[in-house]
């Protein structure tokens, strides 16, 4: 009977020791004013402004293949409940567009396998960021998720800190340009470039004959795995792929168009130096489902 239950509480702290293992971890972004925008010149592409933003938790890693596969797994895809916007006067405009599309998973997973992303060319491993999903999936799964995805000035104050090494705005730290600093390189150089997953390519003569070999930063095909670049390309409270990797969504409308929302951080493909700015916003409409696009959730 000793033996017995003693199995049954190995059993238990097994599963209890695996939950913990993949839980997704969050950090506290104390509250208080902060500098965002394009303070000082070059730090973005939308006007400087002071802000206050309450304190929240925010995922240390994007959301991964494993972690939406859960969701899946779960036939959140059709649970309306997930679906309904807060706040929103078309509050089912995602659920209609799923019905319409018979959207029931990420644009290039195969369901009919296991694992799912296999499929996936861009991101086909259980710890890279989950692609291919619009605003909408991202949306129900932070509701399913019991989270949500981070506002743009949530977003930008995770990844940019409020930091008076370089300079202050009205008594408020302006932080950083890019998650880890001012200096893009941060002193290192190809291929010894380990910060951030973005399109970085270079020649290099190889040897004995000297042929030119194409190099990138490992990854030119696809996105990295969470923490890959960790913590050299962390932002200031420690949060992972800030710059690079995906582009992330952002809850909120963009201020400037109609049905558009703000993705922040830039990605693996397609992204020069400048979009990966702390202060940098690209807008894009709710119902992208591209290969370079993922999101991290918020906790309040």
């Amino acid at each position: 009977m000793n033996r017995l239950l003693f199995l049954r509480c190995f059993i238990f702290m097994l599963f209890i020791g695996a939950s913990f293992t993949f839980a997704q971890q969050e950090i506290l972004i104390p509250s208080g004013n902060v500098v965002l925008g394009n303070y000082p010149e070059g730090y973005g592409n939308y006007p400087a402004r002071i802000v206050f933003v309450a304190d929240f938790y925010i995922d240390k890693h994007e959301v991964t293949n494993e972690d939406f596969a859960k969701f899946v797994d779960d036939s959140a895809y059709h649970k309306i409940e997930y679906w309904i916007i807060s706040n929103d006067v078309d509050s089912l405009s995602g659920w209609n567009w799923k019905m319409k599309n018979n959207i029931q998973h990420p644009k290039y997973w195969d369901i009919s396998k296991t694992p799912y992303w296999r499929s996936d060319i861009y991101s086909r491993m259980k710890n890279t960021p989950v692609v291919g999903v619009s605003w909408f999936e991202a949306y129900a799964y932070a509701k399913w998720a019991e989270k949500q995805l981070p506002t743009s000035n949530e977003w930008e104050k995770a990844a940019r800190g409020n930091s008076e090494k370089y300079g202050k705005l009205e008594e408020v730290g302006v932080g950083f340009k890019f998650p880890w600093g001012n200096n893009f390189f941060k002193g290192q150089r190809p291929p010894e470039y380990h910060l951030c997953n973005w399109r970085l390519r270079f020649w290099k003569y190889g040897y004995p004959d000297k042929t030119k070999i194409w190099q990138t930063d490992g990854y030119n095909l696809g996105v990295a795995p969470v923490g890959n670049f960790s913590p050299a390309g962390d932002s200031p409270y420690g949060i992972t792929d800030m710059a690079g990797n995906v582009w992330e969504w952002c809850l909120d409308w963009s201020t400037e168009y109609e049905e558009i929302k703000n993705l922040r951080g830039g990605a693996w493909y397609a992204s020069g130096i400048e979009q990966l700015r702390t202060a940098y916003q690209y807008k894009i409409g709710p119902y992208a489902r591209t290969h370079y696009i993922g999101f991290r959730c918020v906790k309040h």
